[in-house]
């Protein structure tokens, strides 16, 4: 999926029980909270949620753009 947020937007706290779920910043910056651990996005960067861990994404000033995969577990 291509997830485009506005500057300074929220994706509140969740999590996906029965998936796995990888990130790949494209453009603007942000950070995400997984797991207790604060990550900075910017474009390059890569994160993994693992099924069942809460996390968030905070756009920063200039919006975020990201790809989000998501595999099933199996």
């Amino acid at each position: 999926f291509l997830v485009r947020l506005e500057p300074k937007a929220v994706i509140a706290y969740h999590n996906h029980p029965m998936e796995w779920e990888v990130h790949a910043v494209t453009s603007g910056s942000g950070h995400c909270v997984c797991g207790g651990e604060n990550k900075a996005y910017l474009p390059g960067t890569t994160a993994l949620m693992p099924m069942g861990i809460e996390h968030e994404v905070r756009a920063g000033a200039d919006g975020l753009t990201l790809l989000a995969f998501f595999s099933a577990a199996h």
